[in-house]
């Protein structure tokens, strides 16, 4: 009998260990499953995004030979709404290791925004003067939206974006048989066809 309790308690043993096993590995699975969500909350908080639209508008002041309106424009417009990303992003509560990862990455990238718009606006709010601190803070901006791009493509990754429409590239040609747009050229087109491309007529008359 003494053995018997021996092997049923060993059994219990490794039932317990089995099923130990199998409730660690579905956590991992969740996770793993939770990654696209994961990403799609973070890719519509930067796709809603309504830093660029000040940005821009500061540049047209800029073009404009108006940097102290610019500088207006971003302490007004682009910098809170960074700080209000920053917010968004703060509140999420990713559920998987990768979108705990791109998580802390948009927060490094839209932190390094609001300090490099910062110091944009406060090159700008001096007027006209082109300077070293100007270029630094022109640097340090492109610097970081290139890094929000890149960031916005390995979202797509886990959270594919959709598709632009399949068709002729801009500027380009259209597809054989689609019909092509008037030029507004009235000329007919040659109806005749040239039996030997490779033979040319002689252009004056025999003497």
């Amino acid at each position: 009998m003494a053995m018997d309790r021996s092997v049923v308690s060993l059994t219990v043993s490794l039932m317990a260990l089995v099923m130990l096993g199998c409730g660690e590995d579905a956590p991992a699975v969740a996770e793993s499953e939770a990654a696209p969500a994961d990403a799609r909350a973070l890719a519509e908080i930067l796709d809603s995004d309504p830093t660029g639209q000040g940005i821009d508008d500061a540049v047209r002041a800029v073009d404009t030979r108006r940097p102290v309106m610019a500088s207006g424009i971003l302490a007004n417009s682009a910098v809170p709404a960074t700080r209000l990303q920053i917010d968004r992003i703060e509140a999420l509560a990713p559920a998987s290791p990768e979108g705990r990862t791109l998580r802390t990455r948009a927060l490094q990238i839209h932190r390094a925004r609001l300090t490099a718009l910062e110091h944009y606006r406060d090159a700008l709010s001096r007027g006209e003067v082109d300077d070293d601190a100007l270029l630094d803070a022109l640097h340090e901006t492109s610097t970081v939206e290139r890094d929000l791009l890149v960031l916005r493509d390995d979202l797509a990754v886990h959270a594919p974006r959709d598709e632009d429409p399949v068709g002729a590239a801009p500027g380009m040609p259209p597809f054989a048989g689609e019909d092509r747009p008037d030029d507004g050229d009235t000329a007919e087109e040659p109806t005749h066809v040239v039996e030997d491309p490779g033979v040319v007529e002689d252009a004056l008359p025999e003497m």
